[in-house]
């Protein structure tokens, strides 16, 4: 493995995506098994949580089926793949 510094920004970006992602993957499980109720999160929810409200995100009139894919996919198993993704490319 190549040692990694702080100049190496796409590894990094790929390290914090992907432990975010098992971070939330980590406060689902917390929360099911605390409240015994699965909470899923959409990459759509961190979308609208960080974006502007009016907007394409919270009423699409157009990219109907992209904003139901977003929708549709889980933000932590997202998180998990694209982050390693992120890191494997930046290791080429």
């Amino acid at each position: 493995m190549a040692n990694r510094n702080a100049d190496d920004g796409g590894w990094l970006l790929g390290m914090a995506i992907f432990a975010g992602g098992w971070l939330a993957l980590g406060c689902q499980i917390y929360w099911f098994l605390r409240d015994n109720i699965w909470k899923p999160w959409s990459v759509l929810e961190l979308l609208q949580t960080i974006g502007k409200p009016g907007g394409w995100l919270f009423n699409p009139k157009s990219w109907l089926g992209l904003h139901a894919t977003l929708d549709f996919l889980p933000l932590s198993a997202t998180g998990i793949i694209v982050g390693y993704l992120i890191m494997a490319l930046a290791n080429l």
